[in-house]
C-alpha cells in the first residue's frame, strides 16, 4: 500500500513538472506581431532576421539604383497610405527593417524612431503600418525571403535614380 502511494505521488509530481515546464516554455516565446518596435522582441527579431538573410540589394542584382527605387516606392506608398488614413506622418524619422516573402509581400515591419523624429504616438503609427502591410506588394520577387534595413523620413522627397 505504501509503495502504491509513493508511486502515485511520484507520477503526480512528474506530471506537475511537465506541466510547469510546458507553461514556462510557451510563455518564453510570445507570438511576434506583424509590426513591432526594434528591441521589443529580441529573440524573435534575431530569428526573422536570420530567416530573411538575403538583402534587397541582392534581390535587385546588386544595383543600388534599382534597390533605391524599390525602397523609395515603399516609402512613398506608405506616406500616401498614412495620408489616406488621416495620419500626419510629416516629421517622422526612423529606422525601418522590412521583411518580405519571396513573392514580394511584406511579412514583418520593425521600426525604431530616430532621436530627431517628431514626437508622436508610436502605437498609432504601428496601426498605420499594420494597415499598410496588406496593401503593398513589392515588384521585387526572389527565390526566398529577403529584407532591408534602412532610414525613412517623411515627407518623402525621392528623385528617381539617374534623373535630376
Amino acid at each position: 500500500m505504501e509503495n502504491r502511494k509513493s508511486s502515485i505521488k511520484l507520477i503526480v509530481t512528474l506530471l506537475l513538472a511537465v506541466l510547469v515546464c510546458g507553461i514556462a516554455s510557451s510563455q518564453s516565446s510570445p507570438i511576434l506581431p506583424k509590426v513591432f518596435m526594434i528591441g521589443e522582441f529580441p529573440e524573435q527579431y534575431d530569428q526573422i532576421t536570420g530567416n530573411h538573410d538575403d538583402l534587397l540589394s541582392a534581390v535587385c542584382s546588386n544595383s543600388l539604383d534599382v534597390a533605391y527605387e524599390s525602397w523609395s516606392d515603399l516609402l512613398n506608398k506608405l506616406e500616401q497610405h498614412a495620408i489616406s488614413k488621416g495620419y500626419d506622418i510629416k516629421g517622422i524619422k526612423l529606422w525601418l527593417n522590412v521583411f518580405w516573402t519571396p513573392d514580394g509581400r511584406i511579412e514583418y515591419i520593425a521600426f525604431y524612431p530616430k532621436p530627431i523624429s517628431k514626437n508622436t504616438n508610436y502605437d498609432e503609427f504601428a496601426k498605420i503600418l499594420n494597415s499598410f502591410i496588406p496593401t503593398y506588394t513589392s515588384s521585387m520577387k526572389h527565390t526566398k525571403s529577403y529584407s532591408h534595413y534602412g532610414s525613412a523620413s517623411f515627407p518623402t522627397h525621392s528623385i528617381k535614380a539617374g534623373k535630376s
